[in-house]
């Protein structure tokens, strides 16, 4: 005899040896439901990588796989969490994240969480580095998607590295105005290392060095590097590198190609100066 500490547990075993007998044999495996109750977010996840991010590392972390969502979420509310609604992602994996029975807000570090500040930017830049160089970026927010911002660059330096500094200084922008206190966190995505190296490694040295690179050069673009030194403030930035057209069907992927679309349609059509979409 088989016992069960949960009734999802028992649920699942017999769903599982219960299926159809005349199913054929090159049926697809069945979806499993990892349920997260102790990790850095807590909810229900289709996707194993997805669980294993939240609990790797994670002091006393606690999940369980399921065959059926009932269990996932009765074990789920067993430790006084409830689930809210589905999110789907481009992937074809699905999130439920969760939160205190009792009324509390989730507790998440995860930039795919609807309340997480997330941007991804781009730049793009036709006949770059010519004197008739038409640019244009991008800033996509895939949790606020009426604030997603389009725009081509005016002015004699079009340049596509000022096209990514541009994209950034949006998405900076638009957390003070969501968060003027800075509390939250902000992720910014960027398939461009310039922007990436130039806010993670390199910009607090040139400020120190009075703007001037390690070769002894002016630094390239330094009117937009303070004023997004000016927008960020105190908030912690999370920057992150994405491989660009690396034909991934994940989450980064996906909205990094919708950046990348906005941005180079809009450098392909110069006769509007502002676009929203």
């Amino acid at each position: 005899m088989k016992k069960f500490q949960y009734y999802g547990d028992a649920q699942d075993f017999i769903n599982y040896y219960n299926q159809d007998s005349e199913s054929s044999g090159d049926e697809q495996d069945p979806v499993w439901y990892y349920a997260v109750v102790v990790g850095r977010c807590t909810g229900i996840f289709t996707d194993v990588d997805d669980a294993l991010t939240h609990t790797r590392g994670y002091s006393n972390a606690k999940f369980k796989k399921f065959l059926a969502f009932d269990g996932a979420q009765n074990f789920l509310y067993d430790w006084g969490l409830e689930v809210q609604d589905n999110i789907e992602y481009s992937d074809g994996s699905s999130s439920w994240f969760a939160f205190d029975v009792d009324g509390g807000e989730p507790d998440c570090n995860d930039p795919k969480h609807p309340d997480s500040m997330v941007a991804f930017c781009d730049g793009s830049a036709l006949r770059n580095g010519q004197r008739d160089c038409d640019a244009a970026y991008a800033c996509i927010f895939p949790h606020d998607q009426a604030s997603n911002v389009v725009r081509t660059l005016d002015g004699p330096w079009a340049t596509n590295n000022r096209a990514e500094y541009m994209a950034a200084l949006a998405a900076l922008e638009w957390a003070r105005s969501e968060d003027p206190y800075e509390y939250k966190k902000l992720y910014i995505y960027s398939d461009s290392s310039m922007l990436v190296n130039s806010m993670t490694n390199w910009i607090y040295k040139w400020q120190r060095n009075g703007w001037i690179t390690a070769s002894g050069t002016e630094v390239k673009n330094r009117d937009i590097l303070e004023e997004m030194l000016d927008e960020q403030g105190d908030r912690q930035v999370v920057w992150r590198h994405v491989h660009a057209h690396s034909g991934d069907q994940n989450w980064e992927s996906y909205w990094n190609d919708v950046a990348d679309r906005k941005a180079r349609r809009a450098a392909k059509n110069m006769t509007n100066s502002y676009y929203s979409y």
